[in-house]
């Protein structure tokens, strides 16, 4: 909640110090505002069968920009350049990541839309835990990238909140699956009207680590749920009775 509201107080900052005649500010929108018109550096994380998946979805789906495949050199020798975006795999506190970033400097610069910038992460597996899932769940993960960043070339609040800004606020009464089997089956065939759970969280949770919970269509590949919450001793990773309440289920 106090993140949400440090964005919601940044939007209302922003706008009133341009009125103000006070020095430019570069929004995330500004800096993002090259996107269509760079090329996308598909990046290979070394996983063979994760790496030929993502080649595999983006030249089916990727249609915002140009797009190249290119390995972790250069990505390191490349970074700098703010024509460029990066699509890759990054890990953090045992998750697998998709993550898109726009090349640039790092630290103060004379031009800020020349800056690097964090566009986008999306949680897509535990460390070393790859499975069949992993490769159901893809091509939705990077359609939500490209979606994502395209809308966040227009909005302020789509940028800064990130994934939270795509919660639709009404999901009751729509089939939500939340048990894997048959959600896997609803997304497999492109069911209308069907809310796919999906779950990711470490093998092995730490206190402190998260546990992503997510809701996707089966047919459009929408991510319209996202949340997240620490891991507790306590609190063991899973789909919360909030969430579960949108189905009208409870813990067992």
């Amino acid at each position: 909640m106090k993140k949400i509201l440090s964005i919601l107080l940044l939007l209302a900052i922003v706008p009133a110090a341009a009125c103000y005649g006070q020095k430019k500010i570069y929004t995330k929108k500004a800096k993002l505002a090259n996107f269509t018109s760079s090329i996308t550096k598909v990046i290979a994380s070394g996983e063979v069968l994760l790496d030929n998946a993502l080649q595999t979805e983006v030249s089916g789906r990727w249609t915002a920009t140009p797009y190249e495949f290119s390995t972790i050199q250069d990505f390191e020798a490349e970074i700098a350049r703010p024509d460029l975006y990066f699509l890759r795999f990054t890990v953090d506190r045992g998750v697998v990541f998709l993550s898109l970033q726009k090349g640039g400097a790092e630290g103060d610069r004379n031009n800020p839309t020349e800056l690097r910038v964090d566009v986008v992460s999306i949680p897509v597996c535990a460390e070393g835990a790859i499975s069949e899932r992993t490769f159901t769940y893809l091509p939705a993960l990077v359609e939500i990238i490209q979606r994502f960043t395209l809308d966040a070339m227009e909005s302020d609040k789509t940028g800064y909140m990130g994934l939270l800004s795509l919660n639709r606020p009404k999901l009751k009464g729509r089939h939500i699956a939340f048990e894997p089997d048959e959600a896997d089956a609803l997304f497999l065939a492109g069911e209308p009207d069907a809310l796919c759970g999906y779950l990711v969280h470490p093998t092995e949770p730490r206190d402190g680590d998260y546990c992503y919970r997510m809701l996707i269509t089966a047919d459009t590949h929408e991510l319209v749920y996202f949340k997240f919450n620490k891991l507790r001793k306590s609190r063991p990773a899973g789909w919360l009775d909030s969430d579960l309440a949108l189905a009208g289920k409870k813990q067992d």
